[in-house]
């Protein structure tokens, strides 16, 4: 098979409606930085019933980054896709406090509107998406895919009363993820 054959195979399993409604899905979920379990525990829900080896990686309570893999037949190098599950809309919850209204997230005929698809469920719902089209096309990879998605990359950090494994930020998950096994070749960070 040559390259052509397998993009045009991979091309075909991609559908606009399934990534918009994954992208709205995802946008539409409350969770800001320090509050990312249900991102995350959605995500491993979608990886395990498109049919992906897949895990959390619990960092404290209520944060887990969510690792799927589609698996190559080895031989080859490893790509990482790399997105957060946080998002910023507002000010973080105070302690003990509530967590604030969820995002807003609209679609415009073929345009999806809303801060928390452009930052950063927008690029994971399409490289989710792009991985599984590859998985479904039956293509033989030889390099594994690692789709990594991270809590704590929203600029909090502790500071005053603010303190703990909730206020931390600048990139928590994807240090956590590297310290604790994943590893590529290539990685495409958004």
């Amino acid at each position: 098979m040559n390259l052509m054959e397998t993009e045009k195979r991979v091309i075909e399993r991609i559908q606009e409606k399934e990534l918009v409604e994954l992208a709205i899905a995802l946008g539409s979920i409350t969770a800001p930085s320090g509050y990312e379990q249900p991102m995350a525990d959605y995500v491993e829900d979608w990886l395990r019933t498109h049919g992906f080896h897949c895990y959390q990686q619990n960092l404290c309570e209520g944060r887990s980054n969510t690792i799927g893999i589609l698996r190559g037949k080895g031989g080859g190098k490893t790509l990482i896709f790399n997105s957060h599950l946080d998002s910023d809309f507002g000010l973080p919850p105070l302690p003990g406090g509530p967590i604030p209204p969820g995002p807003k997230v609209r679609v415009e005929e073929r345009r999806i509107f809303g801060k928390t698809v452009q930052n950063d469920r927008g690029p994971m719902a399409a490289f989710m998406i792009a991985t599984k089209a590859i998985k479904d096309a039956n293509i033989a990879i030889r390099g594994d895919i690692i789709m990594t998605m991270v809590v704590g990359e929203i600029g909090m950090a502790p500071i005053e009363e603010f303190q703990g494994p909730r206020y931390i930020g600048k990139g928590y998950g994807s240090r956590h993820a590297v310290a604790h096994g994943i590893m590529g070749d290539f990685a495409l960070v958004d």
